[in-house]
């Protein structure tokens, strides 16, 4: 396929290797694992010569099942990582790392602080079959006879760790940084204005919705349709998890004019610079008060109130008269973004209201990037719901809802709801002793993603336009004309490179 860019993207039509292009373990149920494999004969449990797991492949071991897909695009290198190739599969460099805000290192664990901190750790897969998860070129396993133990049990992990889900390995680029952020940051905008009630806020370029922005509405939806929280706590889910709006717009200087007006000087009963100063803070160093819950999400313009300081509503307008600058952060739960991926959500435009509502197209069912942290310590939890706490109340412990976690039980078989899976990832985020903090963040590398295998034509010249090709099965060669040049490039099929040139 020639592309305007100057490249020969190679496509997958019909291939003879591609009953070879596969991971050595053999997978008979009909249903595909975590590589995308089904099938298999009963007879086999291995493709190696001895049908043994350490036996001779007689495939490429390749990472999944899905190398070669009619109409995709063919790989430029073997998805199999090895001692003696590197790091060619989907992979992290290291385990993953828990750091505050301030990008200063937490510890994990059971010793020290490390109690007090979330964790973050993979789980077994679907089929019940164990995590694993290549750590630079050695292969952890989630398993305790495993050489190599990926830790899964939060009751003992002293590291992080995630597993990686390989059935699309296009989903993979080849390398890309991965930030799971409690009540990250989904949007950041440079402008937007208050209504005089305070209660709308309007951005004509938000684009709310195309970005991914979830009100009260939206997260009740998501906690019954996707999560199966009971009728009776879903009140609760959605005001404590919908999104919320925090202002990053620094106060007007001291001396600066507005203040010396009847409306400067009015704020908060008089109290003028310094009241706000008191109430709002700094962009470094913001208060509560600064943060306005989304309880309706529009194409342009968001339904607020104030999400934990009520009287922050008076004085708002006041001591921001003009235009602000903000983020969008998700509430009470983690978000994962990549640096090449971004955010993967569901959310869409309704055509007739401008209301953001969850697109219904089942192939974004795995667009995910929020994550719910779970709580609970044993078998008691039977599935997925409200986490409860236990409290003293007029000299009684009594066990009440905890605002501030999810309950899920994650020993034997947990149920799905309990763990975050998306194209790519699968893990769980267990909540610490003590609630996360806005910033904490878990970051990893992965590498060795898929590769598209191309063909440059720009290795004369960068003014290169295709516009047309064919092949010439004498010589084994495409010969493609380029309007750029007014040109003939001849392509060695066999080097995949510019072979000869006519001019």
């Amino acid at each position: 396929l020639a592309l305007t860019s100057g490249q020969i993207a190679v496509i997958d039509v019909e291939d003879y290797d591609e009953p070879c292009r596969r991971p050595i373990e053999a997978n008979p149920k009909s249903t595909p694992d975590f590589r995308g494999c089904f099938g298999d004969p009963n007879s086999v449990a291995y493709y190696t010569e001895d049908g043994q797991e350490d036996g001779v492949p007689t495939v490429t071991g390749e990472a999944s099942c899905n190398m070669v897909e009619t109409h995709r695009a063919r790989s430029a290198t073997m998805l199999a990582t090895s001692s003696r190739f590197g790091l060619r599969s989907p992979g992290v460099r290291a385990l993953p790392r828990l750091a505050n805000e301030d990008n200063r290192a937490l510890e994990v664990g059971t010793e020290g602080d490390g109690p007090l901190h979330p964790k973050l750790l993979a789980t077994n897969f679907a089929d019940g079959s164990p995590a694993e998860l290549f750590v630079a070129t050695r292969k952890y396993i989630g398993s305790a006879d495993a050489t190599n133990v990926l830790p899964t049990n939060p009751a003992s992990a002293t590291a992080s760790s995630l597993a990686l889900i390989t059935n699309e390995p296009r989903a993979f680029s080849l390398e890309e940084e991965m930030s799971l952020t409690y009540e990250g940051i989904i949007l950041q905008r440079p402008a937007g204005y208050l209504s005089a009630d305070a209660l709308e806020f309007r951005d004509s370029g938000g684009a709310f919705c195309g970005r991914g922005v979830q009100d009260s509405d939206l997260t009740r939806q998501v906690g019954e349709d996707e999560l199966a929280v009971d009728a009776a706590d879903l009140e609760t889910f959605s005001s404590h998890y919908n999104d919320y709006l925090s202002i990053t717009q620094p106060l007007l200087d001291e001396d600066d004019d507005y203040w010396k007006t009847d409306l400067g000087k009015s704020c908060d009963g008089g109290g003028g610079f310094r009241a706000c100063k008191t109430i709002f803070g700094t962009p470094e160093k913001p208060t509560t008060s600064r943060d306005l819950s989304i309880v309706e999400a529009y194409e342009d313009h968001l339904k607020v109130e104030p999400r934990e300081t009520p009287r922050a509503v008076e004085v708002l307008k006041c001591c921001f008269p003009g235009a602000m600058s903000y983020d969008v952060r998700v509430g009470h739960q983690w978000v994962l973004t990549g640096s090449r991926s971004g955010y993967r959500h569901r959310v869409e435009r309704d055509p007739d209201t401008d209301r953001c509502v969850r697109d219904p197209d089942d192939a974004k069912s795995l667009f995910k990037s929020r994550v719910y942290e779970i709580s609970c310590a044993n078998d008691s939890c039977a599935g997925f719901g409200q986490a409860k706490v236990t409290l003293e109340q007029d000299g009684e412990l009594v066990s009440v809802p905890d605002p501030n976690a999810v309950a899920c039980r994650t020993t034997g078989s947990a149920p799905s709801e309990c763990i975050f899976q998306n194209l790519t990832h699968r893990f769980v985020v267990y909540q610490g002793q003590e609630p996360s903090v806005r910033g904490m963040h878990f970051s990893w590398q992965v590498v060795g993603g898929f590769v598209p295998l191309s063909i440059s034509l720009a290795s004369q010249s960068s003014q290169v336009s295709p516009y047309s090709m064919t092949l010439l099965p004498q010589t084994g060669e495409l010969a493609i004309t380029d309007a750029a040049t007014q040109g003939l490039v001849m392509v060695s099929l066999r080097s995949l490179s510019v072979s000869r040139l006519f001019f």
